[in-house]
């Protein structure tokens, strides 16, 4: 097959029929489907091929790897974490009742629409925009017995419609599509899209709210990420292109609170316009040498309970942190206050020393 050859989604159709079950051709095929933006068709193909390898186990292999690649790793960690996962139970037993009804906003594995089933609810939908984790989120909610109470929806929240997709508007939406500063991957307009078309008015939303939280902090690793001289050679102006920002563990070594913590933003999730938005804040320092500010993220789940990752919690977590570099090192005696700026446009996250 020709480089750069464009079928339309049917041709793709004529095509899987021809070649049969030929593993090989199909998962080429899977290949191009994708260049041209057919996802769901190129997962479905892949499928095929993996299911034509007869006893190839490199093709079994490239083939499962090809769907594999569209899932996000943070996918493991996530429902490995174990507070996290208590924190959206807890919520969700104190809401549902027998006639709730609910909106999982990103099944993933199906956990939070099981949950939700569990606690009573009187049917739960679920939307993955990913054709391949919708696919497995199905078959491990039949396994587990809920295929009566929850729908998963291969399709993206902005798609759904109230009336012909959920039967009408829910009384509860569940999401856990945030990521580690609460307003990257539009998390804010999604959020607000659901609470306005979907939810009834009087609705919850878990979580209702989120805050991005910070604090001073020293770092140890930022001196191994600043060049000074290699093999002789003087390497400081390579240090200009050091991001401003640095994605760490939330156990990462080296990393200490070193001041009170604060929200920098906070984010009513029914409510919040997304707009750019710019702050400034003074964070009080509990002595010693800073070179940064550490970021995490809070999320009131309810009226009740507040969640948050804090680095220097001892039970662990699916979020990162983010560690924001100041222009220079500081020796703050206890109790200095320190004036920290940071802005959001809607979908990235800033933080400097102002």
């Amino acid at each position: 097959m020709k480089k750069g050859l464009a079928l339309p989604s049917d041709g793709f159709d004529q095509i899987v029929a021809a070649v049969g079950g030929n593993g090989k051709a199909l998962l080429h095929l899977a290949e191009l489907a994708r260049r041209q933006n057919y996802h769901e068709l190129s997962l479905d193909i892949a499928s095929q091929a993996r299911a034509s390898a007869n006893g190839d186990r490199a093709l079994f292999r490239e083939a499962g790897d090809f769907v594999a690649q569209t899932v996000p790793g943070w996918h493991w960690q996530m429902l490995g974490d174990i507070p996290r996962n208590k924190a959206f139970e807890d919520a969700l037993n104190r809401a549902v009742t027998t006639e709730t009804r609910v909106l999982d906003v990103g099944s993933g594995s199906g956990l939070l629409a099981m949950l939700a089933a569990r606690a009573g609810a009187k049917q739960v939908v679920s939307c993955e925009a990913n054709p391949a984790i919708a696919s497995v989120a199905r078959e491990i909610v039949k396994l587990n017995g809920y295929e009566e109470q929850v729908t998963i929806l291969s399709m993206h929240s902005s798609n759904l419609d109230a009336y012909v997709d959920l039967g009408g508007k829910v009384d509860l939406v569940v999401s856990e599509i945030i990521g580690k500063d609460v307003v990257d991957e539009h998390v804010l307009p999604s959020m607000r899209d659901v609470a306005r078309r979907l939810l009834k008015p009087g609705g919850q939303m878990i979580p209702k709210s989120g805050d991005v939280r910070v604090a001073l902090a020293w770092w140890e690793g930022l001196s191994g990420r600043s060049l000074q001289t290699v093999c002789g050679f003087d390497m400081t102006p390579f240090n200009r292109l050091l991001p401003s920002k640095l994605s760490l563990g939330r156990d990462e070594e080296g990393l200490e609170i070193r001041g009170e913590a604060a929200s920098l933003f906070s984010f009513d999730f029914a409510q919040t316009l997304v707009t750019a938005e710019q702050a400034e804040i003074e964070l009080v320092a509990h002595g010693g040498t800073i070179n940064g500010v550490v970021q995490w993220i809070g999320l009131q789940m309810d009226e009740v309970a507040y969640f948050e990752n804090r680095p220097d919690q001892k039970q662990g977590s699916s979020w990162g942190v983010q560690f924001f570099p100041l222009s220079k090192p500081i020796d703050a005696e206890p109790g200095e206050k320190i004036r920290i700026a940071g802005s959001h446009c809607g979908n990235s996250l800033r933080v400097w020393d102002a």
